[in-house]
């Protein structure tokens, strides 16, 4: 039985035989979910940034493995703390401004306005997902696995600190 199997979305096309423009038939679905059955962490990439049909196809894909019962959590390679808050809201725990929060996934690249993540197709994911767990039992969770942001964690410091404190943060 394996644990881990990576399904790189570039090679995706050649398992699937589909343009990555157009979403995924099915019966590909169906082929994924086949042959990643016997794995406990599977892993989505893509071959560049910035190209909606392998963000679409992704989503396809995780929208699959989650209505077919093979995944609850989603691991991004992202701001642990803005995925934190992200999964709260997928949960019904907070309320955000979906869009401007999604900048700060990237932070502190320079991909900050990028759009690498705050686009239309993951504003409409992270939607999905909150319909999802409002409507099932089964939650799905969203964490992070990137270290790198520091504005979250920066502002949680200044407004428990005291003045003084502030004064030299």
């Amino acid at each position: 039985m394996g644990y881990i199997i990576t399904i790189s979305i570039l090679l995706l096309s050649s398992i699937t035989n589909v343009c990555l423009g157009q979403n995924l038939p099915k019966k590909d679905l169906d082929e994924i979910l086949k042959k990643i059955e016997h794995h406990s962490i599977i892993g989505l990439g893509e071959a560049e940034h910035f190209y909606t049909g392998y963000y679409r196809a992704k989503i396809d894909i995780l929208k699959h493995l989650i209505q077919n019962e093979s995944i609850d959590v989603i691991a991004l390679e992202a701001s642990i703390n803005v995925t934190a808050l992200l999964n709260k809201y997928i949960n019904g725990d907070a309320m955000l401004d979906v869009p401007n929060t999604l900048i700060f996934l990237n932070e502190p690249y320079s991909l900050q306005k990028a759009g690498l993540y705050n686009c239309v197709e993951i504003v409409e994911l992270i939607d999905w997902l909150k319909d999802y767990n409002t409507h099932h039992n089964k939650k799905i969770k969203l964490v992070g696995i990137d270290f790198q942001n520091y504005s979250i964690p920066l502002e949680n410091l200044k407004n428990q600190a005291t003045y003084r404190q502030r004064e030299k943060i």
